[in-house]
This record gives C-alpha cells, sequence and structure tokens, in this order.
C-alpha cells in the first residue's frame, strides 16, 4: 500500500499521538534501518526530512494488537506470505514531500545485531484496517 495525502487534508499530529507510545513506536528510518532516537520527537524527525516507521502491529503467531486499539485474531490455519513472529511489526514508512505525507506499507524486523525496515506491497490481514485507520485522519 502506498498513500499520499495533502498535509491540509490530513491531521498529522492527531495520527502521531494515536500511535501508542510514539516516543517508541517511530524509529528513524536511514538506508533500510530503524534507529531508535529520543532526542527528537516524530514530527521533529519528520520536518527535518526524515522517514519514519510508524508501529501499527504488535504480536506474534495468530495474535496481534493494532494501533487503532482492536485485536487480529489470524486463523491457526494462516499460512499467508509474511512475518509473523516476535521479531517483526507491520507499519508504515511515513515521509513529507511537497506538502504531502507520504506512506508506505513496511515491516520492522529484528536481525541479529541491527534492525531493518522494508517496504511491502501489501501487509497481508492488516493491509485493510491499516488503509482504514490513515483515512480516520483526513481532515472533515
Amino acid at each position: 500500500m502506498k498513500a499520499t495525502i495533502s498535509l491540509i487534508e490530513f491531521d498529522l499530529p492527531r495520527f502521531i499521538n494515536a500511535i501508542e507510545e510514539p516516543e517508541l513506536a517511530f524509529q528513524f528510518v536511514d538506508d533500510g534501518h530503524a534507529i531508535y532516537d529520543p532526542s527528537t520527537t516524530p514530527m521533529q524527525k519528520l520536518e527535518s526530512g526524515q522517514a519514519v516507521f510508524a508501529r501499527f502491529t504488535s504480536g506474534e503467531g495468530e495474535s496481534f494488537s493494532l494501533a487503532d486499539g482492536t485485536k487480529l485474531e489470524l486463523p491457526d490455519d494462516y499460512y499467508g506470505d509474511g512475518y509473523f513472529d516476535e521479531l517483526s511489526c507491520y507499519g508504515f514508512i511515513v515521509r513529507l514531500a511537497d506538502g504531502s505525507v507520504i506512506f508506505s506499507s513496511a515491516v520492522m524486523r529484528d536481525e541479529r545485531e541491527e534492525t531493518i525496515v522494508f517496504e511491502v506491497d501489501d501487509a497481508g490481514p492488516f493491509e485493510a484496517v491499516m488503509i482504514r485507520f490513515i483515512e480516520s485522519f483526513r481532515a472533515s
């Protein structure tokens, strides 16, 4: 999923505040690596031109807590392509450009001694919920 929304139409501060523990859930993204930097807020990171990863899921196996406050239970026999373990979470890479906020579905994954972030075309069972979540922050 990729979405571009004008900042005039999107409530970015409310989006940031809606993500649980924004200081922890937003990671600076640099060349595919997630870097925890508590010295700046997510908004400061975005306004300075940095991309951030905004975590949407937490959990593993079949049970996931989502940033919108809901839970998603995958069927026991769900074997879809994706990352459904304690080392991974789904979310968004968020960027600001030309007066717009740009979202891309992404996975953050702990790989040995580094944390990597990469875009995915589809966030599997989380995709529809992630899209609704973003759309809920459009200014009315």
